[in-house]
């Protein structure tokens, strides 16, 4: 695998999880009635969370897979 393409692919995995560790910080951010986070939100930061976990890591494994690709041929 090039140095870009790593440099690329690694790039778009901390974003993921800046993304993710952004989450909940943002979520306490949104202005309710109430003053108080939407309940919902408990359930959904986890859930989107583990969403951005199994992008990345799929990101992850098609680029590795990509390089043994190309080691073995």
């Amino acid at each position: 695998m090039k140095a870009t393409s790593k440099k690329s692919v690694l790039i778009v995995n901390v974003l993921f999880w800046v993304v993710a560790a952004m989450l909940h910080p943002l979520a306490g951010l949104v202005p309710t009635g109430t003053g108080e986070p939407p309940k919902v939100f408990s359930l959904l930061i986890p859930i989107f969370f583990m969403f951005l976990a199994l992008g990345s890591t799929a990101m992850m494994a098609k680029a590795l897979g990509q390089q043994e690709d190309r080691d073995s041929g």
